[in-house]
């Protein structure tokens, strides 16, 4: 049954469009500010797919942990997997925007750099289920 829902869950978001970063909002952009709310459409778009693969993976997370009575602490792993994905991501998109300090394109490197880093996480969330 948990292999089952694991396979399931996968192919529901594999076969979701990863368009999103595909998907360029920023092409009629002209002005700084236009660009920093496209980048962080962008980045809310990504962020709200991978805060539903975390959720529905959760849920399996403790279905697992019920299962086995926590022996694998499979929720815990994916709780303490995700906020060092968080801290990690934040830390390394302020270094990538940090470059930009003495301009205005700092919150266009942070948006995007968060962008690229939540897609290579929702990946790698995806590609590891068993299928």
């Amino acid at each position: 049954m948990i292999k089952k829902a694991f396979f399931l869950f996968a192919v529901v978001l594999m076969a979701a469009p990863h368009a999103v970063l595909a998907e360029d909002y920023c092409a009629d952009a002209q002005t700084t500010p236009e660009i920093n709310e496209c980048t962080r459409e962008e980045y809310d778009a990504v962020a709200a797919k991978l805060d539903e693969a975390v959720t529905e993976l959760r849920k399996m997370a403790v279905e697992i942990d019920g299962e086995t009575e926590g022996d694998y602490k499979v929720a815990t792993k994916l709780d303490a997997s995700q906020t060092a994905f968080k801290a990690y991501a934040e830390a390394s998109c302020e270094f990538a925007a940090a470059v930009y300090t003495t301009g205005t394109g700092a919150t266009a490197a942070l948006n995007a750099c968060l962008t690229k880093l939540t897609q290579q996480r929702l990946d790698i969330i995806t590609s590891e289920l068993p299928r």
